[in-house]
């Protein structure tokens, strides 16, 4: 009687390799370990880290980040780029510290502060406050009043010790604003039956609204664009790009017990010395419009605020 082949059992079913599995967290000991472990045909890798004068205090952390095409604005021509909550999570697990976010003078204002100081009505000096500008040119700038610029800056320490500074700056302009909004009412006003008066009430309500957060907009865009720079991530991806897994790698220090009991008392109490902020060497990362931006040597080096590294 010839055999009957029967299905495996649920518990029975083949397993897939260990070695398959995709590690939460894992931690190496050399930048050649990380490479070999995550291939670039399976994942992505973020790695903005350079080899160390000395490994023996620190070892590499790597952490997984999965994006979704959920977690993605999806651009013309198919591609995705990153929505805001998963750029700072990258940032946070790669241990960005921002260090600034600053208005700076839009770029439309600058032919009117030409002529301003040309008129006299400014001094010369490159270092003039937006509300001093404002103040002494409310007629020059009448329309261009509610134009902002902000600029962010953050470190991330690349080697032990070293840290790179990312600048990203971005500019909320009203006049482009508001050539946005205008484009999207009147696609949508024969739908709607919008007559060109309740036309124009609807751009100029949904401008007033977009406006109250204008700052808080280019921030937030000044900010993710710095990010960007110092993790060196592109804007967007392709689908099968963002299918893989985000492996970010970040420099653990690994401490002594005679370490840990001290920083146990800094935070709990018996607090004996005073703490000073560590001087570093600062390489800096200026912003540009591709995906990676130029990296330069600081002639001097910076002081980190010691409340920095707790953010």
């Amino acid at each position: 009687m010839p055999q009957v082949k029967q299905k495996p059992l649920l518990n029975e079913v083949q397993q897939p390799p260990q070695e398959t599995a995709l590690a939460v967290s894992r931690t190496f000991e050399t930048i050649a370990e990380v490479i070999s472990a995550y291939p670039e045909e399976r994942f992505n890798l973020v790695l903005p880290l350079r080899a160390p004068k000395s490994t023996e205090r620190y070892e590499l952390w790597a952490v997984a980040v999965i994006i979704r095409p959920d977690d993605c604005i999806k651009l013309p021509g198919g591609k995705l780029m990153p929505l805001k909550h998963k750029l700072l999570e990258l940032s946070r697990e790669a241990g960005v510290i921002v260090e600034s976010l600053d208005q700076v003078l839009p770029s439309t204002w600058k032919p009117a502060v030409e002529l301003g100081r040309a008129l006299g009505q400014l001094p010369q000096s490159p270092h003039l406050s937006r509300d001093w500008i404002l103040h002494a040119l409310k007629d020059l700038l009448h329309y261009r009043r509610n134009d902002v610029a902000v600029r962010a800056s953050v470190l991330l320490e690349v080697a032990p010790g070293e840290f790179v500074r990312a600048m990203g700056t971005a500019e909320w302009i009203e006049e482009d604003e508001h050539a946005i909004v205008e484009r999207s009412v009147r696609r949508q006003a024969p739908e709607k039956g919008w007559d060109e008066e309740a036309i124009q009430k609807e751009i100029e309500d949904r401008l007033l609204d977009i406006r109250r957060f204008r700052v808080r907009i280019a921030e937030t865009k000044a900010l993710l664009r710095a990010i960007r720079a110092v993790l060196s991530l592109k804007t967007a991806y392709s689908p099968e790009e963002i299918a893989k897994p985000f492996i970010v790698v970040s420099w653990r220090r690994i401490l002594s017990d005679e370490e840990i009991e001290e920083r146990w008392r800094e935070v709990f109490g018996d607090f004996t010395h005073e703490q000073r902020p560590a001087k570093v060497r600062v390489v800096e990362v200026t912003e540009a419009d591709a995906d990676n931006g130029e990296i330069s040597e600081v002639t001097s080096p910076d002081e980190i605020p010691s409340e920095l590294d707790m953010m």
